[in-house]
């Protein structure tokens, strides 16, 4: 098993691009379409996700991306970079943002951050323990539920 994990981290490192779930690219389009400005946030190195951002053509939804890098090596702390870039100060992040994620962390952070969070179920994590954990604002089996969710959300 570690032979496995040591080769794919040699793949994902030499630029292997995965692909995304299928309801990303559709969602996000909607999402644009409608409006909703939108970036990711991940502890993944800045230099593997941008591969994988353009790669999968994200790039063509997402007006910017963070990862993981030597000044800021935890997603925690992008809520400032986040900020500056869309140019909010902290009672306008708190209001205008979203956390979506398929990680019970993620919702933790939504919390840490001050914002909504809404979880994405996964094959790999389980409603009911995300319900339990009771940090979610919202929850979607499938990211084409998202753009509805953030309407209401927004009473858009």
């Amino acid at each position: 098993r570690s032979s496995e994990i040591v080769a794919e981290w040699h793949r994902i490192n030499e630029g292997a691009v995965y692909p995304v779930y299928s309801d990303v690219i559709p969602s996000l389009q909607t999402l644009k379409m409608k409006g909703y400005k939108m970036c990711a946030s991940t502890n993944t190195l800045q230099p593997i996700l941008d591969r994988r951002i353009i790669g999968n053509r994200l790039n063509t939804y997402l007006d910017f991306w963070l990862g993981g890098t030597p000044e800021i090596i935890n997603k925690k702390d992008h809520k400032e970079p986040i900020k500056k870039r869309y140019d909010l100060n902290e009672t306008q992040f708190r209001a205008s943002t979203v956390l979506v994620g398929d990680g019970y962390k993620d919702m933790d952070l939504a919390k840490i951050w001050g914002c909504k969070g809404v979880f994405v179920v996964r094959p790999h994590n389980s409603e009911e323990k995300a319900i339990k954990q009771g940090n979610a604002d919202g929850i979607v089996h499938s990211l084409t539920e998202l753009p509805q969710l953030l309407d209401e959300i927004f009473h858009v």
